[in-house]
């Protein structure tokens, strides 16, 4: 599955695994990964991940940083998406 994070504007990929667990990861922001044993979980723990590793970017790699965080985001956690496009741009 694959949602949007519109607070930060990155795609999030969203899988279940063998045993049940979710599996989630920003391709945007390689290593960029958590998992959850629930749906909720895996959101909520990838979230975390994206504002751990954007932190750390503003510290280490400023330009693609600002970059990155320089479209206005919604305060919507998640939002599925529906279309077949590869790239998706969100702004509020």
């Amino acid at each position: 599955m694959l949602l949007i994070n519109p607070k930060f504007g990155v795609i999030v990929v969203l899988e279940e695994d063998e045993g049940g667990w979710f599996i989630a990861h920003v391709p945007e922001l390689p290593g960029c990964i958590s998992q959850g044993a629930g749906f909720s979980d895996a959101l909520a723990n990838i979230a975390a991940a994206i504002e751990d590793y954007l932190e750390i970017m503003e510290r280490d790699d400023p330009i693609r940083f600002r970059d990155l965080t320089s479209v206005t985001r919604s305060s919507t956690p998640f939002e599925e998406i529906t279309t077949t496009s590869t790239r998706v741009w969100v702004s509020a």
